[in-house]
This record gives structure tokens, C-alpha cells and sequence, in this order.
């Protein structure tokens, strides 16, 4: 008998922004009909994208029960507490610090929880002099974010202090690049730090050429073709900002099937994507068909996700529109099989002027 991958998927989302569907802020039913109607709306390999976005699902969407599971092990780890775990987070500082987005809040709010739970220890009443930092967030994507907090926080906490990152995932590229801007901030200020997380995505290729982030080889598109005509405006005004279109076929790796249906996937998802932007004059800047991206690119191409929210780094395919828009409204026009939860200081999809 075929596998199911319409029920199959399904079953891994049904819980995804429950909080927002008890509220009634999301009219949605995250059923087989909810992932029928998505994958219809492509124009060809409806049974390629599905198993493909399932395999991308299984390994990258974090449900409230492996959240809460990989910070339950952080905060249970004598490799980063060392023996006496209770003393070291009393003596810790649990930052909630980010402006934009609510993830770090979500996941403070979950690790004040965990650590009562285990210990006793409210997190809010823990000794303001210490000199041990934990930030933690769901992803760390291109890095910025977090290299921007990095270095205000470096600057303000005392000589020899130590600062843990927590995240679910993190992409490889991001890390070397934290690990590069912060070196000499770190050494000057004799910081002990450390990035832990729960998966690795390879998005710097190397040596190994290994790349796992969604990002098209080149293929013939009139319609991609036309976008990249619309990227040499902004090519001439920020040249430094450009980088390769295409991958290159040495590059592989990651969880599909085999690289001829993960070539499929991403075809099928560029093409949706530009079909996407083109519903609007008013796009928002860096959106782009394979996601979020300030650079000039495709988009970064990302897949990942929680029961809370999925991130405007991944395709827009996944997570672009609103099956409750009104007919007019350019939303109504795709229906996403991951309705994205828009940052509460400003909307990312469009600019209305």
C-alpha cells in the first residue's frame, strides 16, 4: 500500500499554532484536506513534493514535546552546569532581550517553567551580579540577530563571565560566521562562549560539499529567467551584496529522497514562490521566492519550524498567504500548508503604501 504522506503530514503539524486556533486568530483545520488543498495548488510532482516536504518535516519541525524535551536535557546537562546544576543556574541570567519576534520570549517563558519544574528555581529571582548569561532562541539563521546581541551584551557584562546560546538548530554558516565576528570581542573580554543546539543544517558547502538548505541548481524558466532580470537593479546598487544564483551540482546532502526529487522539491518551490511574489507590487524588501534574505539572492532557502511558527527563511510556498483573506486581498491567492504568525512590530510579507 503507497504511503500517505497528505495523512502523514498532517499528523506531524496537527498541533502547529494551536494557541492561535483556540483563540480563534487562525480558522484553520490542520487535517489530510488542509494538506490536499496546499500541494494542489502546484503545477506538477504532487507525490515528489510530498514525501520530500515530509522527510523535511520529520527532521526539522520541533512539536511542544521535543521542545520541551531538548530544554529539559539542557537544563539537565552536567556538561554545561557542571556538577552542582542548581547552583550554577541560581548564579545564571536568563536573558529576554530580542525587539523583534516572539521566540526567545515563548522559549524563556518554557525554560522559567522547565527550571521550577526541576528545581525549584524561579529564573526571575536568580542574582543580578552574576556573571553567567543564557541566551536562547528556536534557530540561528544568517546570525545576524544574534551577533548583534552578542556584541551589546559583551560589552555590558563583567570580565571572564560566561555566555550559553541555546537553540534547536543552527545553520553551520552562521556559526563560523559568529565564531569569526566575536573572536576578538571574546578574547579581549576573556568570555567563555558557547553555542549549543539540538541539530546542525550545513549551509556553508566546504570542503565536503555538503550543502542541506533548499537552493535550485539551474534549469530553464522564463519565469526565473524574468527575476533575476529584476535582481541587476539592486545588484549595481549594493555589489557586495550578491552571491552565486545556483547551486552547483557538487553540492548535496541533507534528508531528501535523492537529489533528483530534492531538485524537483526546489523547482517546484522557486516557481511557486515567484508565482507568490508576483501577486503584489507591494512586496516587502528581501522577500524572496526561496525566503527571507537581505542578500541578493534566490532566498536563504531555510526549512525549519515549531508547533508555534515557521520562519519567513523558508520558501514562501510553505508559509505564505491567509485562507481567511478576503477575495481581493493579494493572501487569498495561495494557501500555505504553514500559515506564518507575522512579527507583532510590523508585518513581513508586505509594505502598503
Amino acid at each position: 500500500m503507497p504511503q500517505d504522506y497528505c495523512e502523514e503530514i498532517a499528523n506531524i503539524i496537527e498541533q502547529y499554532r494551536l494557541r492561535n486556533r483556540k483563540k480563534g486568530c487562525l480558522n484553520v483545520e490542520f487535517d489530510k484536506s488542509h494538506v490536499e488543498r496546499w500541494v494542489s495548488q502546484f503545477d506538477n510532482h504532487h507525490e515528489i513534493i510530498l514525501q520530500e516536504t515530509f522527510k523535511l518535516l520529520n527532521e526539522y519541525y520541533f512539536s511542544k514535546e521535543n521542545i520541551e524535551e531538548y530544554l529539559t536535557g539542557i537544563y539537565s546537562s552536567t556538561k554545561i552546569w557542571g556538577k552542582d546544576i542548581e547552583q550554577a543556574i541560581s548564579n545564571t541570567i536568563f536573558l529576554n532581550c530580542q525587539t523583534k519576534g516572539n521566540s526567545q520570549d515563548r522559549l524563556y517563558k518554557k525554560s522559567r517553567k522547565i527550571i521550577l519544574d526541576l528545581y525549584g528555581i524561579d529564573i526571575e529571582d536568580c542574582d543580578s551580579d552574576a556573571t553567567s548569561f543564557v541566551y536562547v532562541d528556536d534557530c540561528m539563521f544568517s546570525g545576524n540577530t544574534v551577533r548583534k546581541d552578542m556584541e551589546k551584551l559583551i560589552r555590558k557584562v563583567p570580565n571572564g563571565s560566561t555566555i550559553n546560546t541555546i537553540f534547536m538548530v543552527v545553520h553551520s554558516f552562521a556559526e563560523w560566521w559568529i565564531q569569526q565576528s566575536l573572536k576578538d570581542s571574546i578574547k579581549e573580554n576573556n568570555i567563555n562562549f558557547d553555542i549549543w543546539r539540538c541539530k546542525t543544517i550545513q549551509n556553508s558547502g566546504g570542503r565536503n560539499h555538503s550543502y542541506e538548505c533548499l537552493w535550485p541548481q539551474e534549469y530553464e524558466s522564463e519565469n526565473v529567467s524574468d527575476y533575476i532580470n529584476t535582481l541587476k537593479d539592486e545588484s549595481d546598487m549594493t555589489p557586495g551584496k550578491k552571491v552565486r544564483l545556483f547551486r552547483e551540482s557538487i553540492y548535496s546532502g541533507g534528508v531528501y529522497t535523492s537529489e533528483d526529487s530534492r531538485a524537483i522539491l526546489e523547482q517546484e518551490l522557486m516557481e511557486a514562490g515567484l508565482k507568490i511574489i508576483s501577486f503584489s507590487d507591494n512586496n516587502k524588501r528581501f522577500i524572496r521566492p526561496m525566503g527571507y534574505d537581505n542578500r541578493i539572492s534566490f532566498g536563504f532557502g531555510a526549512f525549519f519550524a515549531t508547533y508555534m511558527n515557521m520562519s519567513n527563511n523558508c520558501p514562501l510556498a510553505f508559509w505564505w498567504g491567509d485562507a481567511n483573506a478576503e477575495p481581493w486581498h493579494p493572501f487569498s491567492k495561495w494557501y500555505p500548508l504553514l500559515p506564518r504568525k507575522a512579527n507583532e512590530n510590523g508585518g513581513d510579507m508586505f509594505v502598503w503604501e
